[in-house]
């Protein structure tokens, strides 16, 4: 049924970007079940809060996932039909940033909890300003060595994961009028959800933690 709903979801040359939207959603959820580990007194104390957070969480996901894939989804859609020998190329070059910044994130995201037990906040937006004082202080208390070694193997992870699934995709369904329905439906979706999901949605509990695992860093950001 999944791989059935994609090539609908994503007709022409769209689909290209489905391992991409795939690893976003899988990456997030990892994320959230990383720090509900490291929150896990709270997730004890609190099982049927902690799963409502991974759902609601889920809606987040879903948020910044449309607003980030909506603009490239229209554009791959609006391409003419048609075969593009250099697409599956293009897209293996495209999807080595996309690892290193999904892999990035979530480190930063681990990091960033484990200091402050929430998501990124005012206080990621001070160690954007202040990153002389910032990278000081990470280097006196992690290991850089080893985070860049971890950073290193989940981007390599990831990457292989995308090429992989680049592997055996081929263009999908070409028909001009679902294509333009898909490129209409995707920036409307995107715009939908931004004005309905609210951060308030976050503050279903009275676990501060267990609040902030429902939250998306790049959308709290």
């Amino acid at each position: 049924m999944f791989r059935a709903i994609i090539p609908w979801a994503l007709p022409g040359h769209s689909i290209w970007l489905a391992p991409l939207l795939i690893g976003f959603v899988a990456v997030s959820g990892f994320t959230r079940a990383v720090l509900a580990l490291m929150t896990s007194e709270s997730v004890v104390a609190s099982p049927f809060s902690a799963l409502l957070s991974f759902g609601i969480g889920f809606l987040f996901d879903l948020t910044v996932l449309s607003l980030g894939a909506s603009g490239f989804i229209t554009a791959f859609c609006l391409i003419p039909p048609g075969r593009l020998r250099w697409m599956r190329w293009a897209m293996r070059v495209f999807s080595m940033p996309v690892a290193l910044c999904l892999a990035f994130t979530a480190l930063s995201e681990v990091v960033f909890w484990n200091e402050f037990s929430t998501r990124f906040n005012f206080i990621a937006v001070d160690y954007l300003v202040f990153r002389t004082e910032v990278i000081g202080n990470i280097r006196e208390s992690y290991n850089l060595t080893g985070i860049f070694v971890v950073l290193a193997l989940l981007s390599a992870v990831l990457w292989i994961f995308f090429l992989r699934q680049l592997q055996s995709i081929q263009t999908g369904q070409q028909d001009r009028r679902h294509r333009l329905i898909a490129a209409t439906l995707w920036p409307l979706i995107a715009i939908g959800l931004l004005l309905t999901c609210e951060a308030s949605w976050k503050q279903f509990s009275n676990d501060s933690r267990i609040n902030e695992l429902a939250g998306n860093g790049y959308y709290d950001f």
